[in-house]
């Protein structure tokens, strides 16, 4: 069943982590797999670009189905294999509605957090400016403000009893990555370093974390 599934991921991609969490939690061990390195550019290569043309990671493929895109993959995995492993969807409209909101909303999250997290990746050095870190850094101060009500209204059950993983990995992995490179001290700017995110006067330290949001 899970030997006619392909996966080619990266390490650090919580998009890649997504599929295989989903994986795991529909007993769909044995799948194949192959981690590729993001630095050699070994997703670029023709085995990759063969299923996917965009040249990116995760790519994923069920026999002759392929789907790429992470979040559609997990929903694909839900629906093609129901009645296996845990059930990552619940039945009750309401629930059912909150997961969806959750699982597409929570891109947005993942959005303003990978603009602080590589900005330095993403942005030339002559290009970079504090004004700009500043507003992404405050953009992603407030959306986890934002983040931090929900899960104070959230009621947390057994993962058997709703399984509701699918908007999880990516609030939880984002939020993570955001305040251990801010609290490392990773580079942020043109020659500065963690000091620089305390003279924007926006403190992810005492920010809180988001964490897995199970309905």
């Amino acid at each position: 069943m899970a030997s006619d599934m392909l996966l080619y991921w990266g390490s650090g991609s919580p998009p890649c982590w997504r599929i295989q969490l989903c994986l795991e939690e529909k007993a769909l061990q044995g799948y194949q797999q192959k981690l590729l390195s993001f630095e050699k550019q070994e997703h670029k290569s023709a085995a990759v670009t063969e299923i996917n043309p965009r040249g990116q990671l995760p790519s994923f493929r069920h026999g002759d189905n392929i789907i790429n895109e992470s979040l559609g993959a997990c929903f694909y995995l839900e629906n093609q294999f129901k009645a296996q492993g845990t059930k990552l969807m619940p039945d009750g409209a309401a629930e059912q509605a909150l997961v969806l909101q959750r699982t597409f909303e929570v891109l947005t999250l993942q959005q303003k957090s990978g603009d602080v997290i590589y900005y330095n990746w993403r942005i030339p050095v002559e290009e970079r400016h504090n004004s700009a870190l500043k507003r992404n850094t405050e953009a992603l101060a407030k959306e986890l403000l934002l983040w931090e009500g929900y899960l104070a209204k959230t009621v947390y059950r057994e993962v058997p009893e709703s399984g509701c993983l699918l908007q999880a990995a990516g609030a939880a992995s984002e939020c993570a990555g955001v305040l251990a490179s801010t609290l490392e001290g990773e580079s942020t700017d043109t020659g500065s370093s963690q000091g620089d995110i305390n003279i924007l006067n926006v403190d992810l330290a005492n920010t809180p974390q988001v964490g897995f949001c199970l309905l």
